[in-house]
């Protein structure tokens, strides 16, 4: 259906995504190699690597006025996303 860009606290990435009902599936991940020194960068990185992994995977999204939720199949990991203007700041969950 489209493509996902996404920054993870340290990287930048973008995944091809497939939509159906209310889960989101990442295909074809794809993301930079920087290093990232122990900060409140790298905890946001760890977040958003755990829920988006690094292989196809399907996601459970809910949005709800100006925030994204989107869990693991599995529901053991999530992240929250707050709008702000034009801005998605991830939260982990």
């Amino acid at each position: 259906d489209g493509t996902a860009t996404f920054e993870t606290g340290c990287n930048s990435g973008s995944a091809a995504y497939v939509e159906a009902d209310r889960s989101i599936t990442l295909t074809e991940l794809s993301i930079t190699a920087v290093g990232c020194q122990a900060s409140p960068a790298r905890d946001v990185e760890e977040a958003m690597l755990a829920v988006v992994g690094s292989r196809a995977q399907p996601l459970t999204a809910e949005l709800d006025g100006d925030q994204l939720t989107l869990m693991s199949a599995d529901g053991s990991t999530g992240l929250g996303f707050i709008v702000y203007g034009f801005v998605a700041i991830p939260q982990p969950l």
